[in-house]
């Protein structure tokens, strides 16, 4: 290499032009290395970054995938559970209308065995009013035993009379033919005593009372009038004009309606 230290101005001008023109190279080529020698022996300085070069610490990726995770296993969730809660509704409606069905049937039950029991009852004390039927017709016949040939076969005495209760359904005015056909007349009852044992016996029969018009008063047959004070005559029909007895009462009937009839004749 060449040393720089020993050129000096002077010994350039006492070359010559050419060996002038190589010298002059020379001294820039080593001008320049010994400037690159230069740079690359000084220390280098840090640059300093600038706002552009100068980047903002890296944030961590917002967990969205996550997040997205989670939200549909929640949606998912809740899907599940409201279908569990529409099963459990549906199941309970179910379980309410079976048990209303069956309290429906049970009140069914409750009322018709209500009614059985009302059934029974009215059966039972038609029972007993039979009996008691039975009770007085037999001792009707225990009497007229032993009052014997007072009343012929198949009539009831009661004191100074007899009574027939017919089998055969007829309209009054037949029954009343009947009744006379039997040497009799249809039933005439004249007191409460008389009263009290035809009730015991009569079950919708005619009897001889009757009136032409609802506003006349009633007459038997033998043109007595009756007295209401004993017993009324309450229309039931429109028109009914003849007197049908039942359980104590008298009941205003048409009189081409077939019932059995009650005959009466004094005692023999």
């Amino acid at each position: 290499m060449y040393n720089i230290s020993s050129f000096h101005p002077g010994s350039v001008s006492a070359l010559g032009p050419t060996d002038r023109s190589k010298e002059t190279r020379k001294q820039e080529v080593t001008y320049c290395c010994l400037k690159f020698h230069t740079l690359l022996s000084m220390p280098k300085k840090k640059q300093t970054p600038t706002s552009k070069d100068r980047k903002e610490p890296s944030r961590p990726p917002l967990p969205w995938r996550l997040i997205a995770v989670v939200l549909g296993v929640l949606c998912l969730g809740l899907l599940v559970a409201l279908s569990v809660l529409i099963s459990i509704f549906l199941q309970a409606s179910n379980e309410v209308a079976e048990q209303k069905k069956t309290l429906l049937k049970q009140q069914e039950i409750r009322n018709n065995h209500t009614q059985l029991q009302e059934s029974m009852k009215n059966c039972m004390q038609q029972k007993k009013d039979l009996q008691d039927q039975y009770s007085i017709l037999a001792d009707a016949l225990k009497k007229k035993e032993e009052t014997c040939g007072h009343c012929a076969k198949s009539w009831i005495q009661h004191g100074e009379s007899c009574y027939h209760f017919s089998k055969k359904m007829k309209t009054w005015p037949d029954s009343k033919k009947y009744c006379s056909s039997q040497g009799s007349r249809l039933l005439k009852i004249g007191d409460k005593e008389e009263l009290g044992f035809i009730t015991g016996l009569a079950c919708m029969h005619w009897i001889g009372l009757s009136h032409k018009n609802i506003s006349y008063s009633c007459k038997w047959e033998d043109g007595a009038v009756h007295s209401t004070h004993l017993f009324p005559l309450r229309p039931v029909q429109d028109g009914g004009t003849c007197a049908l007895f039942h359980t104590g009462n008298a009941l205003a009937y048409n009189c081409a309606e077939d019932f059995r009839c009650i005959c009466e004749k004094p005692a023999a």
